[in-house]
């Protein structure tokens, strides 16, 4: 069965799914569903599928980039995420802040609400190589 919400769906069998989605906050639902013919899942298993325009999507592959933009400085990331926001500027080094005004284009305490998912930032896309054309 397929359990539906707002923001995902989970794949599995009906009692265990709707129990281990008891707690989940992925907005309106759940709603029991038939399985669609394109569903993946593993037997035995529950697998949770987020739908593209789900907030902890967004958030998700948000960090993510922004790990992808600050290469070696990818931690202040992780840091922004679970500090505060004071204590994050406290133990951010210039040479961290100097690289999220360089790579990401905002200052610090933006970077920090950022990371954080309490606003998405327009960051630039990933460079993706185009096919070859043969004449």
């Amino acid at each position: 069965m397929r359990i539906d919400f707002e923001q995902a769906y989970a794949i599995g069998h009906p009692g265990e799914t709707l129990h281990a989605t008891r707690n989940k906050h992925w907005g309106d639902g759940p709603y029991v569903l038939p399985l669609e013919p394109d569903d993946r899942f593993m037997n035995g298993f529950i697998t949770y599928i987020y739908k593209p325009e789900s907030v902890y999507n967004r958030r998700f592959n948000q960090r993510l980039r922004l790990k992808e933009l600050l290469g070696k400085n990818r931690k202040v990331v992780q840091d922004a995420k679970y500090w505060t926001k004071a204590m994050f500027l406290k133990h951010l080094t210039k040479d961290q802040a100097a690289a999220i005004r360089g790579c990401i284009g905002v200052e610090p305490g933006i970077f920090w609400r950022a990371a954080k998912g309490k606003i998405f930032l327009d960051l630039p896309r990933r460079e993706v190589q185009k096919e070859f054309e043969f004449e």
